[in-house]
């Protein structure tokens, strides 16, 4: 029962329920005091709009060109978004005071990157638990899963999956580390920071 009850949650809407909780929670948090222009409020929306549609649901296995992420965008739009391009402000010339607009840039940028940290995080905390087999033991990842590998270091709005290659079981023949097959490499990383998708294989 425990099984059933926690997987008919994701598809009886539960989990986009706290997906969207969390959005609008982070957002007042992020932006609710914030001092934006109603175009620079806007840009921020936007781009927010592409964190969330960004996030890959599932993958094509292709063997040319591995294994290719769909994200909600793919539905939507056809395509996957990416974030909005940089301004280079050194090669702006207007009579706006340059440092103001460098000002209002890293500001909106940090904005942008706070909400992308606290969503991200949410998300993954989200996606883990609606793979939970019980109360107390995880779905333990098998040879061959495409995984979600966590990593600060990633730009927003990228995710980094891989191929489950090898795995590695602990005393109590748990797996605890796996060997993952990301890009051209094999990485090896613990399960606390791997995830399944939403829709796994």
């Amino acid at each position: 029962m425990e099984i059933y009850h926690r997987k008919k949650c994701m598809w009886w809407g539960g989990f986009y329920e706290r997906i969207f909780r969390s959005v609008k929670t982070i957002l007042r948090k992020v932006i609710g005091k914030s001092s934006l222009t109603s175009e620079e409020l806007e840009t921020v929306l936007c781009e927010i709009e592409a964190v969330l549609n960004s996030c890959p649901i599932t993958y094509i296995d292709s063997d040319s060109t591995g294994n290719f992420p769909l994200t909600p965008s793919h539905f939507l739009l056809g395509r996957r978004l990416t974030s909005l391009l940089a301004v280079k402000l050194s090669t702006i010339d207007c009579v706006v005071d340059k440092k103001v607009l460098i000002k209002r840039f890293n500001y909106r940028e940090r904005l942008l990157n706070n909400f992308w940290r606290q969503w991200r995080k949410d998300y993954l905390l989200n996606l883990k638990s609606v793979h939970f087999v019980n109360p107390t033991k995880e779905t333990e990842f098998k040879i061959n899963d495409i995984v979600l590998i966590h990593d600060d270091q990633l730009p927003r709005n990228l995710w980094k999956l891989g191929k489950v290659v090898e795995i590695f079981t602990g005393r109590d023949e748990r797996v605890r580390v796996c060997a993952i097959k990301a890009e051209n490499s094999i990485i090896k990383r613990p399960v606390q920071l791997l995830h399944n998708l939403e829709i796994p294989n």
